[in-house]
């Protein structure tokens, strides 16, 4: 129980840093399976290979890149089930409403008289829709989860280690720079 709740808080941490990080896997067409080809969507960006079946990181964008299913060895049913699943999830989470957000923050920025009292609401109302996306984004990954075999939960919580492990060795280091 104790690694799945620190899987949960490391996924949302990679998953939930910020809305350019949601407006960039939201924006990948998944319902057709366009993308970069493969129509795997969300988690699954440009810098992301699938060969045999395995899920590949060709590069390091950001901490989230593939999230759990990274090296993992995945079925073509569960790959199937996988993309259902984030179809849902984009279908409920559509980008023109974040665009939406985008905007009005922008009128907000460039109106000639800036409005405190708006520019709050309008963060505390952006702040309530991420949050409620971010726990949409972990059912749907618990979904995903669920879908894995006892072998692959095993090796997505190994990997879930070395990720966390790597993390505490890069704030150490952004520590010590910063003395």
């Amino acid at each position: 129980m104790r690694k799945l709740t620190a899987m949960i808080f490391a996924s949302t941490l990679a998953l939930g840093v910020g809305a350019a990080n949601a407006a960039d896997t939201a924006a990948a067409p998944v319902a057709n399976g366009a993308g970069n080809g493969n129509g795997m969507g969300m988690m699954h960006h440009q810098d992301m290979n699938h060969q045999n079946g395995v899920m590949q990181k060709k590069g390091n964008r950001h901490a989230g890149g593939m999230g759990m299913l990274a090296g993992i060895q995945l079925t073509p049913e569960q790959r199937q089930q996988i993309r259902d699943i984030r179809q849902q999830f984009h279908k409920a989470h559509p980008m023109p409403q974040m665009m939406d957000n985008f905007k009005q923050m922008q009128q907000l920025i460039t109106s000639e008289k800036f409005d405190e009292a708006a520019a709050r609401a309008h963060i505390e109302a952006n702040n309530k829709a991420r949050n409620d996306v971010a726990v949409e984004r972990m059912k749907m990954e618990h979904q995903i989860y669920s879908l894995l075999t006892p072998a692959q939960k095993q090796q997505v919580n190994q990997n879930f280690e070395k990720r966390v492990q790597v993390m505490m060795e890069r704030q150490g280091k952004m520590g010590q720079s910063q003395q």
